[in-house]
Parts: C-alpha cells; sequence; structure tokens
C-alpha cells in the first residue's frame, strides 16, 4: 500500500510538473508568435528552423516558404562575409547584440536591421544553432538622415551649408597630418551672383 501510495503521488507530482512546463512552454511559444521582432532561429549550416510572424510581417516570407531554406536568402551578397563572421563568432559562444546591418526583403528592398543573436545549445552545451532577435530601424535610420541633413545642408535648397564645409575642411586637415600630403581649399567667386541672389532669393 505504501509503495502504490510513493507511486501515485510521485505520477501525481510527474504530472503537475510536466503540466507545468507545458504552460511556460505554451506561454513562451505565444510570445514569440506575437512579437513584432523578427524572431529566427537557424542551424549551424544556416538553415532556418523557426520563422515567427514578425518575420513574416518584417521580410514578407510565410513561415511555411522559409522553414528549412538558407538563411543567405535574406543576406545581401556584399554581406556575406559578415554572415561567415557571425557563425565563426556563435561557434566560439559569443552572443552578437545589436549588430547593425541590412537584410533582403521579398521584394528586393534592403532594410536596416539591428540584429541580437545568440548561440543555442544543446543539453549537453554543445553549440547546435543560433536564435535571432532582428528589429527593423529604417525609422531611426530615417530620422538620424533627417538630422544630419538638418545640420549639414540648407533646408531651402538642400546644398552644403558652413557646418558641413568646416566639417569636411577638419577631416581633410586630419587626413593630411595622417598620409603627409596636401589638400587644397578651392574659393570660387562668380560674377553677378549677389545681384541674382538678392532679386530671385
Amino acid at each position: 500500500w505504501l509503495v502504490a501510495a510513493a507511486l501515485s503521488s510521485a505520477s501525481l507530482l510527474l504530472w503537475l510538473r510536466l503540466r507545468e512546463a507545458h504552460r511556460r512552454l505554451g506561454d513562451a511559444q505565444r510570445i514569440i508568435a506575437s512579437c513584432n521582432d523578427a524572431i529566427v532561429t537557424k542551424a549551424l549550416d544556416g538553415t532556418i528552423t523557426s520563422w515567427n510572424r514578425g518575420a513574416e510581417r518584417i521580410f514578407g516570407w510565410t513561415a511555411p516558404e522559409m522553414i528549412g531554406q538558407p538563411l543567405r536568402r535574406i543576406v545581401p551578397d556584399d554581406l556575406i562575409d559578415q554572415e561567415l563572421d557571425i557563425v565563426q563568432r556563435l561557434q566560439q559562444g559569443e552572443e552578437i547584440t545589436a549588430l547593425e546591418t541590412e537584410r533582403l526583403c521579398r521584394d528586393g528592398r534592403r532594410l536596416p536591421m539591428s540584429l541580437t543573436i545568440s548561440p543555442v545549445r544543446d543539453v549537453d552545451g554543445r553549440i547546435m544553432g543560433a536564435s535571432t532577435i532582428a528589429r527593423d530601424i529604417s525609422r531611426q535610420k530615417a530620422l538620424e538622415a533627417e538630422i544630419r541633413a538638418l545640420a549639414f545642408q540648407d533646408p531651402l535648397t538642400q546644398l552644403p551649408n558652413r557646418r558641413l564645409l568646416r566639417d569636411r575642411l577638419l577631416q581633410a586637415q586630419q587626413a593630411s597630418r595622417r598620409s603627409g600630403q596636401w589638400a587644397a581649399v578651392i574659393y570660387l567667386d562668380l560674377d553677378g551672383f549677389k545681384a541674382l541672389n538678392d532679386e530671385h532669393g
């Protein structure tokens, strides 16, 4: 009777733990599915093993279209070397955070992204793949470009302003000091420009 009670108790405890683990797994899957960022996992050979709704929304491909495909499908040709470097770093167990790069969308657009990539380990601690959280930073990049334009361009003509001239002169001086080569500034005086500017703005 005691053995039967102990087995029943152990079975009940195991069942409760499994139910809790299942609930937590379900919660994690719902969080991943509802995340606005792309969450993608891949095997070490680069094959995509999971692709959430955020990835579908950002890149334009559905999960069935991408699972089993090589991750290189979304990596621009000129960034393949960067991807190889990422794989090498992951194999050494390194986590990569806030890496700014670009990835390809289904329609061919290059999208600026911020990536956080973590190695995925098996129960023995061996690295078996990687998990990537990719965030679309195109709005942030557009704002940065707008701020840069406001700082260095005339708002009316979009021509470079004095601040940009000073910045480029400073860069030229620094490059000249490093290289030991001369740089020149050429000043052009346009005849009658003041009258033209005063009349037409």
